[in-house]
């Protein structure tokens, strides 16, 4: 069945208004000037308005006209939707959602929260856009249908260290080069003969062995050294990595659980083997003491969540922006953490367009 005309007029004036062609206050085409332009009758398209009326997003004058709302480009609620349950075991999970709800505590907007099973989700989706509603996707997966359908509704929206099933604009931590700096760190104390460790299975681990590859190209040492493992074998890999033919100084292991897993055996190890970890989760940071740790704060990418979805909602038109938490390579015993003097200085977040 197709879309009727004043819903598809409809769905093109909020587009318009989203992407800041009709800016809050200004003022829209009159009903007839509307019909003419997409050829549709008067009595079309003053339905439309009088449906975004409705709505909110239109503000309609007599003997003055229609203007865009003054609150269109403003956020009223985010909705986070979240790959799993929010509780403070899942800290992945719960960092990015306290860094959201920080950020739009500090400007006065309500956060609810959905997982992508959610039936409200669905139904929000398909309803369309609604002023003052944005979303943000952590790290969760969406299936075809609501993809489309969140691409056809004009819904301002962020994907949060997730990989956008399409275009979009994102908040992701950038793995590889954080992985080059750390690898690089370790060189520059000395080290010659570094490995990896990383479920090579998973696209962050991966994205993170590319910077390790980068970094030991002068050292000539290749995939040589690489190793893919998960819970369950990262001991015994470990183990084969740290037998004295190939002489490792140091390990660096990907992930929050890896790295955990494997410290039995390389503490146990006969040879001193620096360890280096990269990861998000803050709980690994208490290996700061004995480990160099590459780092980024999920509170920090949830509040650069919250800020680009305010301006994709202002109508800001951002194509396919990203934007790159800080990171941050403490060596063994700095203090770990933003402002540490002790950790290797990083560069603020850049935008990627």
């Amino acid at each position: 069945m197709s879309t009727p005309k004043y819903r598809q007029l409809i769905e093109e004036l909020r587009t318009r208004i989203r992407k800041g062609v009709y800016a809050p206050g200004g003022k829209l085409p009159g009903h007839l000037a509307l019909a003419r332009e997409f050829g549709v009758s008067a009595i079309t398209s003053n339905r439309a308005l009088v449906e975004l009326e409705r709505e909110g997003l239109v503000v309609r004058r007599p003997r003055s006209g229609s203007f865009v709302s003054d609150k269109a480009g403003a956020l009223d609620e985010v909705l986070v939707v979240l790959r799993g349950p929010l509780t403070e075991e899942n800290v992945m999970l719960f960092e990015y959602w306290r860094g959201v709800t920080a950020a739009a505590e500090s400007a006065g907007v309500p956060v609810r929260t959905l997982q992508p099973g959610d039936g409200a989700l669905a139904a929000c989706i398909r309803s369309g856009w609604r002023p003052g509603v944005g979303m943000i996707f952590a790290i969760c997966t969406l299936t075809d249908d609501l993809t489309r359908q969140l691409a056809e509704s004009a819904i301002p929206h962020v994907y949060l260290d997730m990989e956008p099933p399409g275009s979009g604009c994102r908040v992701e931590a950038d793995r590889s080069r954080t992985c080059r700096e750390l690898v690089r760190t370790l060189m520059t104390d000395g080290c010659g003969r570094i490995g990896f460790i990383g479920n090579l299975n998973a696209r962050t681990h991966a994205l993170a062995r590319d910077g390790y590859l980068d970094a030991v190209a002068p050292l000539g040492l290749g995939n040589s050294l690489v190793r893919d493992a998960s819970d369950g074998t990262v001991a015994a890999v470990t183990r084969e990595l740290l037998s004295p033919e190939l002489r490792l100084d140091a390990l660096v292991v990907m992930g929050g659980h890896l790295p955990v897993a494997a410290l039995p055996v390389i503490l146990g190890a006969p040879r001193k083997v620096h360890l280096g970890v990269l990861t998000e989760n803050s709980t690994v940071l208490q290996l700061r003491g004995i480990a160099y740790v590459g780092w980024y704060s999920q509170v920090e990418a949830g509040k650069l969540a919250f800020e680009l979805l305010r301006q994709i909602a202002a109508g800001q038109s951002l194509g396919d922006t990203m934007l790159r938490p800080p990171f941050h390579i403490l060596r063994p015993g700095d203090a770990g953490g933003p402002g540490d003097p002790r950790s290797v200085p990083r560069p603020p977040p850049v935008l990627h367009a």
